[in-house]
Protein backbone atom coordinates (compact mmCIF):
# COMPACT_ATOMS: atom_id res chain seq x y z
CA UNK A 1 0.00 0.00 0.00
CA UNK A 2 1.28 3.45 -0.87
CA UNK A 3 1.15 5.95 1.92
CA UNK A 4 0.54 9.68 1.37
CA UNK A 5 4.11 10.42 2.52
CA UNK A 6 5.51 8.42 -0.42
CA UNK A 7 3.38 10.30 -2.96
CA UNK A 8 4.05 13.75 -1.54
CA UNK A 9 7.56 14.29 -3.04
CA UNK A 10 6.32 13.27 -6.48
CA UNK A 11 3.39 15.65 -6.23
CA UNK A 12 5.65 18.54 -5.20
CA UNK A 13 8.06 17.79 -8.05
CA UNK A 14 5.22 17.69 -10.54
CA UNK A 15 3.81 20.97 -9.27
CA UNK A 16 7.18 22.70 -9.39
CA UNK A 17 7.74 21.59 -12.97
CA UNK A 18 4.31 22.90 -13.93
CA UNK A 19 5.08 26.25 -12.33
CA UNK A 20 8.44 26.52 -14.08
CA UNK A 21 6.77 25.59 -17.39
CA UNK A 22 4.23 28.35 -16.89
CA UNK A 23 6.93 30.93 -16.27
CA UNK A 24 8.75 29.86 -19.44
CA UNK A 25 5.60 30.13 -21.54
CA UNK A 26 4.81 33.49 -19.94
CA UNK A 27 8.17 34.85 -21.12
CA UNK A 28 7.36 33.75 -24.68
CA UNK A 29 4.06 35.61 -24.51
CA UNK A 30 5.92 38.81 -23.65
CA UNK A 31 8.20 38.42 -26.68
CA UNK A 32 6.65 35.89 -29.10
CA UNK A 33 9.28 36.57 -31.79
CA UNK A 34 12.02 35.23 -29.51
CA UNK A 35 11.01 31.66 -30.41
CA UNK A 36 10.50 32.29 -34.14
CA UNK A 37 13.04 30.53 -36.38
CA UNK A 38 15.24 32.69 -38.57
CA UNK A 39 16.23 30.01 -41.11
CA UNK A 40 14.16 27.72 -43.34
CA UNK A 41 12.62 24.78 -41.50
CA UNK A 42 13.14 21.22 -42.72
CA UNK A 43 10.31 18.82 -41.87
CA UNK A 44 11.43 15.19 -42.20
CA UNK A 45 8.72 12.64 -42.99
CA UNK A 46 9.99 9.10 -42.30
CA UNK A 47 7.68 7.52 -44.91
CA UNK A 48 7.35 7.58 -48.69
CA UNK A 49 5.94 10.50 -50.66
CA UNK A 50 2.31 10.38 -51.67
CA UNK A 51 1.02 8.53 -48.62
CA UNK A 52 -1.41 9.80 -46.03
CA UNK A 53 1.28 10.88 -43.58
CA UNK A 54 3.12 12.75 -46.34
CA UNK A 55 -0.02 14.60 -47.41
CA UNK A 56 -0.78 15.59 -43.82
CA UNK A 57 2.83 16.73 -43.33
CA UNK A 58 2.68 18.88 -46.47
CA UNK A 59 -0.59 20.47 -45.34
CA UNK A 60 0.94 21.11 -41.90
CA UNK A 61 4.10 22.55 -43.50
CA UNK A 62 2.06 24.96 -45.60
CA UNK A 63 0.10 26.17 -42.55
CA UNK A 64 3.31 26.45 -40.51
CA UNK A 65 5.06 28.44 -43.25
CA UNK A 66 2.15 30.89 -43.44
CA UNK A 67 2.02 31.29 -39.66
CA UNK A 68 5.79 31.76 -39.15
CA UNK A 69 6.46 33.52 -42.46
CA UNK A 70 9.39 31.13 -43.00
CA UNK A 71 9.80 28.52 -45.74
CA UNK A 72 9.19 24.93 -44.66
CA UNK A 73 10.67 22.13 -46.79
CA UNK A 74 9.23 18.63 -46.52
CA UNK A 75 11.83 15.88 -46.97
CA UNK A 76 10.84 12.23 -47.28
CA UNK A 77 13.36 9.74 -45.83
CA UNK A 78 11.56 6.42 -46.10
CA UNK A 79 12.71 2.92 -45.31
CA UNK A 80 13.11 0.52 -42.39
CA UNK A 81 9.65 1.34 -41.00
CA UNK A 82 10.61 4.97 -40.35
CA UNK A 83 13.98 4.28 -38.74
CA UNK A 84 15.98 5.93 -41.55
CA UNK A 85 14.05 9.18 -41.19
CA UNK A 86 14.39 9.12 -37.42
CA UNK A 87 18.15 8.55 -37.71
CA UNK A 88 18.39 11.46 -40.14
CA UNK A 89 16.77 13.75 -37.59
CA UNK A 90 18.81 12.37 -34.68
CA UNK A 91 22.12 12.81 -36.51
CA UNK A 92 21.35 16.25 -37.94
CA UNK A 93 23.23 19.31 -36.80
CA UNK A 94 21.60 20.84 -33.70
CA UNK A 95 20.38 24.28 -34.67
CA UNK A 96 18.23 25.33 -31.78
Amino acid sequence: MITPDVCKPRLVTGCSSMVSGQSKSASLVKNPLAATPTRPIQLVVPFSAGGGLDLNARYFAQSLAEALKQPVAVTNRNGAAGTIGLQAVASSKPDG
